[in-house]
């Protein structure tokens, strides 16, 4: 009976100890294994905090997520290895306020603080800041800007105001279509609408180029049709000089040119125009001719006369 009992004191006294051993060497502090954290080499969770910065999967009575924390001036890094070699990581710049993505060490893209987007671009200053060619492909050729005023303004580094703006939308003709290229004064350099261009004016007309200023050109070529080589074919009507006179008196121009009116309307039409003189010196030409041929016969006449005389 007193072995029995030495036997069981032993027992509980190794009991005891054990239990002191693991005391010494692992923490239960703050462990829940239902609903709380696990810390591992450590008495408090390495991720702390309120609800939200837990690390759990699979609760959807709450949000959850994972949070990397780090100093004010460090950064929190979220990297990928490949084969144990670390290959990108996300890294927020706790300094500045800015997500980057880097690969192979060189940095791609970046988000600031405001939301900005940087491609190639370390602390991009506008929504979307790219370093390079941009891209569209298959369905997605479309690029909508400015909505819904539908206008690109290109600006001064120097004055901080658009220097030209460029509009898709001229409000006559196709509502969609047509541009409009503006100056800094809200003038109208150049636009291009209903199929007709204007430089300088608003005022295209029934132009397809209307042009305020002058226009210089090493070489025009004008395609007209209809020719007036006709003057010189046998059947045409050629007024006389009396008929000219009647109507010159009448009109106060020539028969078949503009008026005056006529050209302070409508302008000059370059290849019509060029017709029209053509025509005028051709049938000039022939009655040229006509005449030259009566003062040659009444030159013979006035010969017999003196030698009839004589």
């Amino acid at each position: 009976m007193e072995q029995n009992k030495t036997i069981i004191i032993t027992l509980f006294l190794i009991s005891i100890a054990h239990v002191n051993f693991f005391a010494q060497n692992w923490s239960t502090t703050s462990n829940n294994y239902t609903t709380g954290h696990l810390g591992v080499g450590t008495q408090q969770l390495g991720i702390s905090g309120t609800a939200i910065n837990t690390l759990v999967v699979g609760d959807a009575d709450r949000s959850e997520g994972i949070v990397i924390n780090a100093k004010e001036d460090k950064d929190a890094i979220l990297a990928f290895a490949k084969n144990y070699v670390l290959d990108a990581r996300f890294r927020y710049k706790n300094s500045v306020g800015e997500l980057v993505f880097e690969n192979s060490g060189q940095q791609l893209w970046s988000i600031s603080k405001n939301g900005n987007l940087g491609i190639n671009v370390n602390s991009p200053s506008e929504k979307i800041d790219v370093d390079g060619n941009i891209r569209l492909r298959n369905s997605g050729n479309k690029i909508y800007w400015n909505w819904p005023d539908r206008k690109i303004d290109q600006y001064s580094k120097v004055s901080g105001s658009y220097m030209i703006r460029f509009m898709n939308s001229m409000g006559t003709g196709n509502p969609e279509g047509g541009f409009n290229f503006v100056d800094n004064g809200g003038r109208s350099v150049m636009r291009i609408n209903d199929y007709k261009v204007g430089i300088g004016t608003e005022t295209m007309g029934n132009h397809k180029l209307a042009v305020n200023g002058s226009v210089g050109a090493r070489e025009i070529t004008v395609e007209i049709v209809d020719w007036p080589d006709y003057v010189f074919y046998e059947d045409y009507t050629l007024n006389s000089l009396e008929q000219i006179e009647n109507f010159v008196k009448k009109n106060h121009h020539l028969e078949g040119v503009p008026s005056k009116e006529d050209i302070k309307n409508s302008g000059i039409k370059l290849g019509e125009m060029n017709a029209i003189l053509l025509k005028k010196i051709e049938e000039l030409t022939l009655l040229l001719i006509k005449e030259h041929k009566r003062n040659d016969e009444l030159a013979r006449k006035i010969e017999d006369l003196n030698n009839l005389l004589h």
